[in-house]
């Protein structure tokens, strides 16, 4: 059961590091001069909301299968870490020491609370 609710947990992170992504990329594309109702026709932010949706679907099957208070912290430290790799790769922002070290304590607070 426990594998099953973190393959949930871990299966939303994704989904919610991908709509970040894309909005980002859209942020970074998006023709300022149209209006804002066209500005959020774009695909990258359309398919944004489409990962942000199945972000919900796949973290409420998490909490059917564990509690809150493990699911929650799981699911924003493996957004966390997701997105500080995947923008440092994809929009070449900056990644230091401090980041790993963040890592690190993230990675280490997640296994702590899987703990019983």
């Amino acid at each position: 059961m426990i594998f099953n609710s973190i393959f949930y947990v871990l299966l939303a992170a994704v989904f919610n590091v991908i709509g970040n992504l894309l909005l980002k990329q859209h942020a970074l594309t998006v023709n300022k001069e149209l209006n804002f109702f066209l500005q959020i026709l774009s695909f990258n932010f359309l398919f944004s909301i489409l990962f942000f949706g199945l972000n919900l679907i796949a973290f409420s099957k998490a909490l059917e299968l564990t509690s809150i208070n493990i699911a929650y912290p799981t699911l924003i430290g493996a957004s966390i870490i997701l997105i500080i790799l995947f923008s440092a790769i994809l929009f070449k922002e900056s990644l230091n020491l401090y980041n790993l070290f963040g890592f690190f304590l993230i990675i280490t607070g997640i296994l702590l609370a899987y703990i019983k």
